[in-house]
């Protein structure tokens, strides 16, 4: 008895190791074809593996759709315990817009650096015509 069961168990690991081969070679075979823009390849990928692709008339496609929701739901959910509303103070934002304004200044400043030494490139003092260039 206990021979039946360590053959059964040998029998049973070379079935798995052979069904994740040729599952690997089957996925590398149609990855390929997807790579070669193969259509029907495509949709066929889609179709089994991507939510909004799913065929609902299926079982399997009624299985993927519910386990996007169910993904859905624990995202919403996780969302919501770690929420939490904090009011930020005038003075905090006030910071945070002047920063943000010094930085937009410094980006325009190194615009115009750039722009200057673009100038200088091409030997030009003005812009085109069609090029609309607005400052304060």
């Amino acid at each position: 008895m206990k021979e039946n069961e360590k053959f059964r168990s040998v029998v049973e690991k070379a079935q798995g190791d052979g069904d994740d081969y040729m599952n690997d070679y089957v996925e590398n075979k149609a990855i390929k074809l997807i790579q070669k823009d193969n259509l029907k390849m495509l949709m066929f990928y889609l179709e089994k593996r991507h939510p909004k692709f799913a065929n609902p008339n299926n079982l399997r496609g009624k299985l993927i759709l519910l386990a996007e929701e169910v993904r859905k739901l624990k995202f919403d959910l996780e969302l919501k315990e770690n929420t939490h509303t904090i009011e930020i103070p005038r003075s905090v934002r006030r910071r945070i817009l002047k920063s943000k304004i010094e930085d937009f200044q410094k980006e325009i400043e190194r615009i115009d650096k750039q722009l200057e030494e673009d100038r200088k490139k091409i030997g030009s003092t003005s812009l085109p015509a069609n090029f609309e260039y607005i400052r304060k």
